[in-house]
């Protein structure tokens, strides 16, 4: 279930990493689109006190009996995390929404964020991780990074521009392709809310989050090879996986 062996183990260790910064022990935590349980129970495992939302009914029929094999006490619920009434007001201290973010469209990332300030208790904290991130098609997906080697030497302000740039210049290609743009194609598909760091902080900022940490990496070791690499390793929009941690804040005295 946890693929100890390949990127998950990364993803769940800079997790837990967090999540000792922060020195909450045994408290509640709400698992965003839980699938089959796998934050769930890593959660449980270490003494939190865990409930978990997925609209996949046999994902959480899954994730139930693995629970059970487990002999671990995980509150499952099926349900939509756009919707507010799943849970009251300031439930959680913790809510970690890990490989959800790019899988909602843009109103339904918006209301999702509102639901966790809500559901969060004050002080409490909202974790997250997202993959892939916004350019990934120029770097990761396609030959376009090509055209940024000669300006990967470039202060980061004018690279993220050429960046933006060829991702205008990827989407006109992808219309003689596909018949429409990128932008819109990527939309219908599984992915289809990729983010920047700049983009997500707005949206957490614009629901009255504050933004404690967020750190880019890229956690799989097949991306950390060729030239794109070692060019753009540095870069923000090289890299796929954004991590990091948002506040709500106590009311003021």
């Amino acid at each position: 279930m946890f693929r100890k062996g390949n990127h998950w183990k990364k993803r769940i260790d800079i997790v837990f990493d967090i999540v000792n910064k922060l020195e909450l022990f045994g408290n509640n935590v709400l698992d965003l689109g839980t699938s089959i349980g796998t934050y769930a129970v890593e959660f449980a495992e270490r003494g939190f006190k865990v409930d978990a939302i997925d609209f996949d009914k046999k994902a959480i029929k899954m994730a139930q009996e693995i629970a059970k094999k487990k002999n671990i006490k995980i509150n499952y619920k099926v349900g939509n995390i756009s919707h507010k009434n799943n849970y009251k007001a300031k439930t959680f201290d913790i809510i970690y929404a890990g490989d959800i973010i790019e899988h909602l469209l843009p109103a339904e990332l918006n209301s999702t964020i509102f639901n966790c300030y809500n559901w969060l208790k004050d002080g409490g904290y909202f974790l997250y991780h997202t993959v892939p991130t916004k350019y990934d098609v120029i770097f990761h997906k396609s030959f376009m990074w090509v055209l940024l080697i000669p300006v990967f030497f470039l202060p980061e302000r004018f690279f993220k521009y050429c960046v933006k740039m060829t991702y205008i210049l990827y989407n006109i290609l992808f219309i003689f392709k596909k018949g429409m743009t990128f932008n819109r194609f990527s939309k219908k598909g599984i992915h289809c809310n990729l983010q920047t760091k700049g983009n997500f902080l707005s949206i957490l900022n614009k629901n009255k989050f504050h933004s404690m940490y967020n750190i880019l990496c890229t956690t799989k070791n097949r991306f950390k090879k060729g030239l794109q690499y070692i060019l753009f390793k540095n870069k923000e929009y090289y890299k796929k996986d954004m991590f990091g941690i948002a506040w709500k804040s106590l009311p003021e005295k």
